[in-house]
Order: structure tokens, then C-alpha cells, then sequence
């Protein structure tokens, strides 16, 4: 073979030499077509844009929502833990003011047993007698 006969032969054509020439190829062939391909391509990026745009948004109002749901637990533990606590101190002072209502219950009766005339007997108790007799009882 002579260097002629080289320079001749097509076969000495590397990959990026091919891939140059099937660009060139599709140019040419499909070179009408490429403005509507291209513009295909753009509203398909435009409109997957929107729609991760609006994902983005439904997560907020999600997350949102989470975080409202959180604080309302939160404030539920709060109440009920805090009434557990209250508990004791409010049974206390149901108990105090349960304990002065039936003292002042148990005064005010035995002030109308007085001012009705005493007790069952009919008789005073206050002038130091007692039921039985007429005793006197000193006070100290």
C-alpha cells in the first residue's frame, strides 16, 4: 500500500469524528424542526418549574399545619399535666372551703336553736347550765 492509496480510504475516522458528523446529519435533515423541538422542550421545563413550585408550597402549608398541630399538643400536655399538678392544692381548698361551709352551717343553726328557745329540753345552754341540771360550768 502506498500513502496514496491512505488518504483515499474513509476508515481512519475516530468516534468524535463520527459523532461531529451525525450532528452535521441531523442539522440538515431535521434543521426545520429544531425550533419546535426546542420550544417543546421549554414549556416542559416551564411547566415541571410550576408544578415544583407548587409542591414547595403544599409542604409549607403542610409544615405549617404540623407545626400547629404540634403547639396544640404541646398545650394539651401543658393542661394536663398542669391540672394534674393543681390537683392536690385545688382538692385542698375544696376541702377548706367544704370544712368552713358546714361551720358556718353548724353556726348558724345552733344560733336559731338559741334564738328558738334552745335545744330538745326547751332549756339555755349558753347561761352555763347543762342539759341535766342547773350546774353552773366556770369558763377558765
Amino acid at each position: 500500500m502506498s500513502v496514496t492509496e491512505l488518504s483515499f480510504v474513509p476508515l481512519f475516522i475516530g468516534p468524535p469524528e463520527m459523532l461531529l458528523l451525525l450532528g452535521v446529519l441531523v442539522l440538515l435533515v431535521f434543521g426545520s424542526k429544531i425550533p419546535n423541538i426546542a420550544r417543546s422542550a421549554g414549556e416542559s421545563f416551564g411547566q415541571a418549574r410550576n408544578q415544583k413550585k407548587q409542591a414547595e408550597k403544599e409542604l409549607e402549608g403542610i409544615e405549617d399545619e404540623i407545626e400547629e398541630l404540634r403547639e396544640m399538643r404541646d398545650q394539651t400536655i401543658e393542661d394536663v399535666t398542669g391540672k394534674n399538678k393543681q390537683q392536690p392544692t385545688d382538692v385542698d381548698s375544696a376541702i377548706d372551703e367544704s370544712t368552713s361551709r358546714t361551720q358556718t352551717l353548724n353556726e348558724s343553726s345552733s344560733g336559731q336553736a338559741e334564738e328558738d328557745g334552745g335545744g330538745m329540753d326547751g332549756g339555755d345552754l349558753t347561761g352555763g347550765e347543762t342539759a341535766g341540771g342547773s350546774e353552773s360550768v366556770e369558763k377558765n
